[in-house]
């Protein structure tokens, strides 16, 4: 048997569905609270003290009582924050670790390793870059410009007639910085 909202005539499965429809479309409680705020009562069949889902049901709970250490929620669904003072004396916390900072080891790093390497195997100092000038070049292009960039620089005729780096593109010249 098919039922429907008395008020905007929506029809529900069961009445325990127009119940809940009731209780929460704001237009039909409007006219429900009004209904029975007129008539001085429910329609036939509808006992609203009992009915969870009723708008004009009231807590009947001894633990829900209103006072300033439990504030009345509100309506709005919207997320609200509530500013509380900080119980803080402005100390911070601290405590003191005797083991921390210590040195584990002295070491090299990759980079300082690879520098003896290079200088054990009678490398130039500035490989796999010819010169101390390319060397600055790559430094400034990795520092100073985005891949796109850099392929663009040099890609420029003044690049390749004048400066003539020993890498013509972007792609080349990161395997070259890859391989430092």
């Amino acid at each position: 048997m098919p039922h429907s909202c008395g008020f905007c005539g929506k029809p529900f499965p069961s009445r325990g569905g127009v119940k809940k429809h009731i209780a929460t479309r704001p237009e039909c409680r409007r006219k429900w609270e009004s209904m029975v705020k007129d008539e001085g009562g429910a329609p036939a069949g509808f006992a609203y003290e009992n009915n969870p889902f009723s708008p004009l049901r009231r807590s009947r709970s001894k633990s829900f009582d209103l006072d300033e250490d439990n504030p009345v929620a509100s309506k709005s669904r919207r997320v609200t924050v509530e500013d509380v003072t900080d119980q803080e004396d402005g100390r911070r916390y601290f405590e003191p670790c005797p083991d921390a900072g210590w040195t584990l080891r002295e070491g090299q790093t990759g980079f300082e390793r690879y520098q003896r390497y290079k200088e054990g195997e009678g490398e130039d100092e500035w490989a796999p870059f010819c010169n101390e000038e390319e060397w600055g070049l790559a430094e400034w292009l990795v520092k100073s410009l985005r891949q796109t960039k850099t392929d663009e620089f040099l890609k420029l005729p003044i690049t390749q007639n004048r400066t003539k780096p020993s890498f013509h593109n972007n792609r080349s010249f990161l395997q070259k910085v890859d391989i430092t």
